[in-house]
C-alpha cells in the first residue's frame, strides 16, 4: 500500500480532497494506482475522499493534506469497505484529518478502532451518543426501539463498544442496561461528527 499512496502522492492525487483544481494532476496516479490495487479498491479510496471532502465543504472548512501517518493507514483500511456505515466513518475521519480545527485532536488509535467496528456497531454507536442523563427503562430499551433491532445484537454492539472503550461497561444479567459514551467514546464521536 505505501507504494499505491507514494504514487498517489507523485501525482497529486491526494490533494483531491484539498483543491478539486488539482484533480487533472492526479489522473496519472489514479491511473498507476488502478494498475496496482485494482479498480474497486481505487474507487473505494476515491469514494473516501470524495465524502471527506463534501463533509469539509459543508463545514465551509478550508482543509489541509493529512499527515502521512494517518492519511496512509486511513486509506489501508478503507481500500476494502464497502459497507455504507463504516464508508461514512472512513470519510468523517479523513475529513478529520484534514480539517485543521480538528487535526490536533486527531488520534491515530481512531484508525484502530474503525477498523474493529461492524456495521451494526457503528449504528449503535451513532445512537447511543447524544442519549445524556437517566433512561426509563434504559438506553438498551431506547435504543432496540429506535434502530429496530434485536435485544442481542445491541447487547453484543455494547460489549464491542465497550472493548473498544468506547462505552462504558454495562451489566448484562441486570434490569438497568445504561451503558455511555466513555471519554474515548465521546472523542471518537466528536472527531466523526459532521
Amino acid at each position: 500500500m505505501n507504494e499505491i499512496v507514494s504514487a498517489l502522492i507523485e501525482h497529486g492525487a491526494e490533494f483531491a480532497i484539498l483543491d478539486p483544481a488539482l484533480r487533472a494532476a492526479g489522473k496519472a496516479g489514479l491511473e498507476i494506482a488502478k494498475d496496482i490495487i485494482g479498480p474497486q479498491r481505487l474507487d473505494e479510496i476515491t469514494g473516501t475522499f470524495e465524502r471527506a471532502r463534501e463533509k469539509l465543504r459543508r463545514r465551509k472548512v478550508e482543509p489541509r493534506q493529512p499527515p502521512l501517518t494517518v492519511l496512509i493507514p486511513l486509506l489501508e483500511a478503507a481500500q476494502d469497505e464497502n459497507r455504507d456505515e463504516l464508508r461514512e466513518i472512513w470519510a468523517s475521519l479523513l475529513a478529520a484529518a484534514a480539517d485543521p480545527t480538528r487535526t490536533s485532536h486527531f488520534r491515530r488509535e481512531f484508525i484502530d478502532i474503525a477498523k474493529q467496528l461492524d456495521p451494526i456497531d457503528a449504528l449503535v454507536l451513532k445512537a447511543l451518543a447524544p442519549l445524556q442523563g437517566s433512561y426509563k427503562p434504559s438506553r438498551l430499551m431506547h435504543i432496540i426501539a429506535g434502530l429496530e433491532i434485536s435485544r442481542d445484537d445491541v447487547m453484543v454492539s455494547f460489549g464491542r463498544l465497550a472493548t473498544l472503550r468506547l462505552a462504558t461497561e454495562f451489566n448484562n444479567s441486570g434490569v438497568e442496561h445504561n451503558p455511555e459514551l466513555d471519554t474515548l467514546g465521546r472523542l471518537f464521536m466528536k472527531a466523526i461528527a459532521d
